[in-house]
């Protein structure tokens, strides 16, 4: 996983423990819900939001999206839907934006009044990941901007008043949370976790890496070689080269972080050489797709004489300054991306279509909820979320990231 400074107010750092972010979230999810251990299956129940419309899949509520460009979701009666207000219920969505973050809490604490005890969030994206931590400037310094993502955290995790209708007619309000754990997947870094942890709030990290090695049939690749497109995405790096048995390294990245922060990439020239000379074919793993500027400049050195495969199991395909993440795709040396549809592309795609393989996560998700309504908490099995037990190779991430 990435290596990141820590933040400038010096708070906890969680490399001091000897464990990861994942298992400290695994610990506090046992705590959280010790006492539905032996849950009845038919009492947890599953539902696609459709915030953020992904991923692909219909949904029985509807949003409304404002002259204003705001956005409020409907709601169900549950007990119409299911036949019974289930105890527990587990949201799927992608809250891509803050907006969608503010309408998957109120959709929970809607359920939550209509009867239901536990909601857990099953977020394929998270609003304001890349505002984890203090950028420094060249001079060394820090830059003075928002890290807005402990905002969207604490959001999450906060208490408020929850409407309970009493037996008289009364209503009473019990503080609580609409959301009483979550799930994210391939977070940009564990900063989110950690956020999380600090409030009691387990949020799980979900990793589709391996989902994506075996998709993309990685092993028909000829003469492959890794390369990381910056230090933060080593991990995957190492990953994917020990799938293929094959050389990897990692490119050089410097952002204009004091200016629009746009990306120079370049590759040490020994690699460079040694890539051309041999013909490989460079695979690059990335934790999402957002503007597209480290692969456009990665598919700019193909041009010197290889070809680039792309695997991101989130693909947000923005646009900023009139130039989308598609422009960079076009790079003829990119010549495959592969990704799933855990976000909807904020571009539109079809330029790119030829080489863009997009594989559905739902039906992965659903096997981990089934999983859970039968092994909803299980502190003594090691092996507890994992693919070997959930029959899904998008497993629990439980590497430990360090900031440095």
């Amino acid at each position: 996983m990435s290596q990141l400074s820590p933040e400038s107010e010096g708070s906890l750092v969680y490399s001091e423990f000897d464990t990861s972010q994942g298992r400290l979230a695994r610990l506090l999810w046992e705590e959280t819900f010790a006492e539905y251990k032996d849950i009845e299956p038919g009492d947890v129940r599953l539902l696609y939001t459709g915030i953020g419309e992904a991923p692909y899949l219909s949904s029985p509520q509807t949003i409304r999206i404002f002259g204003d460009t705001s956005k409020v979701i409907s709601y169900l009666d549950l007990k119409d839907y299911f036949g019974q207000v289930p105890r527990m219920l587990f949201l799927i969505g992608s809250p891509l934006l803050a907006d969608d973050v503010v309408n998957l809490k109120s959709l929970a604490r809607h359920y939550k009044e209509q009867g239901v005890e536990k909601v857990v969030a099953v977020m394929t994206c998270l609003a304001h990941e890349r505002q984890d931590h203090t950028f420094t400037g060249p001079d060394g310094k820090p830059i003075f901007e928002a890290t807005t993502l402990k905002e969207i955290v604490s959001n999450l995790a906060a208490k408020e008043l929850i409407e309970v209708p009493s037996g008289n007619g009364e209503t009473i309000y019990r503080k609580d949370r609409s959301i009483d754990a979550g799930f994210i997947l391939q977070p940009h870094s564990f900063r989110s976790v950690e956020f999380g942890l600090r409030h009691k709030f387990p949020l799980l990290p979900l990793d589709a890496l391996d989902f994506l090695i075996e998709k993309a049939q990685l092993r028909k690749v000829k003469n492959p070689y890794v390369v990381s497109a910056d230090k933060g995405r080593k991990d995957e790096a190492r990953r994917v080269a020990e799938f293929l048995n094959c050389l990897r390294a990692s490119a050089n990245k410097e952002r204009d972080r004091p200016g629009e922060g746009y990306p120079t990439v370049t590759l040490p020239e020994n690699v460079l050489n040694e890539i051309i000379e041999n013909g490989y074919t460079v695979i690059c793993a990335e934790d999402e797709i957002r503007e597209g500027g480290t692969l456009g400049e990665l598919g700019k050195l193909g041009k010197l004489g290889f070809n680039i495969i792309v695997l991101a199991p989130k693909a947000i395909i923005a646009t900023r300054n009139e130039i989308s993440a598609v422009d960079h795709l076009l790079e003829a040396s990119i010549i495959q991306i592969h990704t799933t549809d855990a976000v909807k592309p904020q571009t539109e795609t079809t330029p790119i279509n030829h080489k863009l393989s997009v594989y559905p996560i739902g039906p992965e998700l659903e096997k981990i909820i089934e999983y859970l309504r039968f092994h909803l908490v299980d502190p003594d099995n090691p092996n507890w979320f994992q693919p070997e037990e959930t029959g899904s190779l998008v497993r629990l991430e439980l590497t430990k990231e360090v900031y440095t």
